[in-house]
């Protein structure tokens, strides 16, 4: 009993102090609604310090960025001192948020629909007995956040909290940082980004409707994208689809499926295409490399199906007639050699023409002979109708027979011409195209490299 009464008697005492302490702070004139400036010149510096919990959610669409963190502050209260010992050693009161001032201090970039720092009332404030008040409280912010695609998915993003008064200018209310690196030993790691870092500077402002400094402090939390998810999913697919873009330009002129392999990678590129339009905002600031790769992509692939039309047209009877001698000696024999083309038939173009040039000639000399033997026989002796008639149909047959060899020559020549035309056009096509792709991949690589290095 008697350890039972010593502990009372001296819990006792001990609630009493800490009654009349309490009694002594708020009950002498206290306004919570007044800003507590013991002189005239002075102000009341406010230090600020965030430890980051968990980021919940980066919107990069909308550019909003949503935090939760344990806000941390911290001040001097020269109304709210006491001398500890006259209260039984008693040197810390806990009181509730409203019965003492608050610094109004606010999140500038804040775009929440209800409170920009919501629970920052509902909590508790520490008292020292020397005038220092602390007020922790966790809250779930949301704020803008500037998005840089340019590197995507290998981008790192910078968002900036600011915190200031929204009242009060800098001559009444100083703000610092408590420390340059924000607390992130209790942070939740995100599926998606990685919080380098997260550091605290101070800013003073002057604005054009008052004299007054207005500081503030802005915590920058620096974001890193991990890029695995859309190297996997979107970059890789895309490569090996302009991959077979370009085989699909290698495939001959004579294969109907040419122009539908065409179309069918043109229309997967493009959903690639809306993919990642669909991740990104629509800013006209900076555009993501991945994108411009992709369009370019896009183009080229549809630059193969023109030239695929174009194969197509030549090799199933686009051109009327026969090539000319000029283009049969420059496509046909300089550049197929060029390009290691070489004739199936082993015609030599010179021959063909010179055959053409014989056979015309052939069909002159025999017409020319026929009209003379006939004029001959119809002076000499009209007696011999019927043999010249004969005469004139077996000559006329000899000569149906050559012409009609000669033009069966003449279209073999001009079919062998256009397709080994479009032979050589197709390789031409197919030379280009495989230039230009491997252009936009080596330069999204170039320019992604210092990127690609940190992976």
């Amino acid at each position: 009993m008697t350890n039972g009464e010593n502990t009372n008697s001296s819990t006792g005492p001990t609630l009493n102090k800490a009654q009349q302490l309490f009694e002594h702070l708020f009950r002498n004139g206290y306004r919570q609604a007044i800003i507590p400036l013991c002189s005239d010149d002075d102000k009341v510096t406010v230090k600020v310090d965030i430890a980051l919990r968990e980021l919940i959610k980066l919107d990069e669409k909308q550019q909003l960025i949503e935090l939760q963190i344990w806000m941390r502050l911290k001040w001097n209260d020269c109304t709210l001192t006491w001398n500890s010992s006259e209260f039984n050693g008693v040197n810390a009161i806990t009181v509730p948020f409203h019965m003492i001032w608050m610094p109004d201090i606010t999140l500038y970039e804040g775009a929440s629909d209800e409170d920009n720092m919501p629970g920052k009332k509902e909590y508790f404030a520490q008292i020292q007995s020397d005038g220092t008040v602390g007020y922790n409280f966790p809250s779930i912010i949301t704020a803008s956040c500037r998005i840089d695609a340019t590197y995507f998915p290998y981008d790192r993003q910078n968002c900036s909290l600011m915190f200031g008064s929204w009242s009060h200018h800098g001559n009444l209310i100083d703000i610092e940082f408590l420390n340059h690196h924000a607390d992130t030993e209790a942070l939740v790691s995100h599926n998606e980004w990685d919080v380098v870092s997260v550091k605290a500077y101070k800013h003073v402002f002057y604005y054009n409707c008052c004299p007054e400094p207005y500081p503030d402090v802005t915590f920058y939390v620096i974001l890193e994208r991990f890029p695995k998810f859309y190297i996997l999913t979107v970059f890789i697919p895309c490569v090996i689809i302009s991959l077979l873009s370009v085989f699909g330009v290698m495939l001959p002129a004579v294969t109907g499926d040419k122009m539908t392999l065409q179309v069918t990678v043109l229309l997967t590129v493009i959903v690639f295409l809306l993919l990642v339009q669909d991740k990104l905002p629509s800013s006209s600031d900076t555009f993501p490399y991945l994108g411009i790769f992709f369009v370019v992509a896009m183009f080229l692939t549809s630059l193969s199906c023109v030239m695929s039309g174009i194969t197509i047209y030549l090799y199933h009877g686009g051109l009327s007639g026969k090539v000319s001698g000029c283009a049969q000696r420059i496509c046909l024999k300089y550049i197929a050699r060029c390009l290691c083309i070489t004739s199936s038939g082993n015609i030599d173009y010179d021959d063909c023409k010179e055959e053409i040039e014989v056979g015309h000639v052939e069909t002159h000399s025999v017409l020319n002979n026929n009209n003379v033997i006939g004029a001959a026989q119809i002076q000499n002796s009209s007696s011999d109708d019927t043999k010249l008639e004969n005469g004139d149909i077996h000559a006329t047959d000899e000569h149906g027979a050559r012409k009609t060899r000669h033009s069966n020559k003449d279209i073999g020549n001009v079919r062998w011409q256009r397709e080994a035309l479009a032979h050589v056009v197709d390789r031409i096509f197919m030379i280009v195209y495989i230039v230009l792709a491997s252009i936009n991949i080596l330069f999204f690589f170039y320019v992604m490299r210092n990127e690609l290095y940190r992976y």
